[in-house]
């Protein structure tokens, strides 16, 4: 069959093969942070002194620049950890079957939660206290 033809699968073969490159995708950010043997990439590999460093510029900009460029700028910058942190969450979530462990926190929440976090732990990464995160959201939750 040549690439792009039709085949019997139709619509279920691609949702199939959508649902496959999400699952390969996500497992990247799934593996255990603080395995010797673990490779942490992305946003979570940042120490979290880093990240303390993008979320109190974040806060400052909010603060006194409102909706100017370097408030924007700083905002793109914590986005890039939140998505990170969700997805570790996410995928933390499905692999141990706690469905909704995250439900009662928000954004604010979980970039507060994690700042702090990241204050005492300067050298930690954020893989780390992500997984600190789940952590402290499944004793809450259950």
């Amino acid at each position: 069959m040549r690439f792009g033809a039709a085949d019997s699968r139709g619509a279920q073969g691609r949702t199939t093969l959508s649902y496959l490159l999400m699952a390969l995708a996500l497992s990247a950010s799934v593996v255990p942070a603080r395995s010797e043997h673990a490779t942490v990439r992305g946003a979570g590999a940042s120490t979290c002194g880093d990240y303390a460093q993008v979320y109190q510029a974040f806060r400052l900009s909010k603060d006194h620049a409102g909706d100017g460029e370097v408030a924007r700028s700083a905002a793109a910058n914590v986005l890039h950890y939140e998505e990170w942190i969700d997805g570790y969450i996410l995928g933390m979530e499905t692999s141990f079957k706690r469905d909704g462990v995250g439900r009662d926190w928000d954004q604010v929440d979980i970039g507060k939660w994690i700042s702090d976090y990241c204050q005492e732990h300067r050298s930690d990464i954020v893989a780390n206290a992500a997984l600190a995160l789940f952590k402290e959201m499944s004793t809450a939750r259950f």
